[in-house]
């Protein structure tokens, strides 16, 4: 009995080795390979991953964009949570663009 699942043990293990040996050699894109082993090892990446999947669309898309624009100095990130639970993420990046959006236009011409 014992010898039996010794040999499943080994069937499995090698088809896994067999698996993994397909996939290294198959992927275009070996980067992805890494980023898949980056997932398996964090397990908080997945549910972070879940999370945001869950979030309302307008509310991913702005996370998303706020995380793309802090990606350049993410050390700069802030996060601050107020006494009526809101959630405020600061970067300098972003700080800038919001001025650049929020300046005035060249005012408009003077009517007469």
């Amino acid at each position: 009995m014992n010898h039996r699942r010794q040999a499943r043990q080994q069937a499995s293990q090698q088809e896994l080795t067999e698996l993994l040996k397909s996939l290294v050699t198959n992927c275009r894109d070996p980067a992805r390979l890494v980023e898949l082993y980056y997932w398996s090892v964090e397990p908080e990446l997945a549910e972070v991953m879940r999370q945001y999947l869950a979030l309302p669309r307008e509310v991913s898309t702005r996370l998303h964009a706020f995380l793309m624009l802090a990606a350049q100095d993410p050390g700069s990130v802030n996060l601050r949570i107020n006494g009526d639970g809101e959630m405020i993420l600061s970067s300098p990046l972003a700080a800038e663009l919001a001025r650049r959006l929020n300046a005035p236009d060249d005012p408009p011409p003077a009517v007469h």
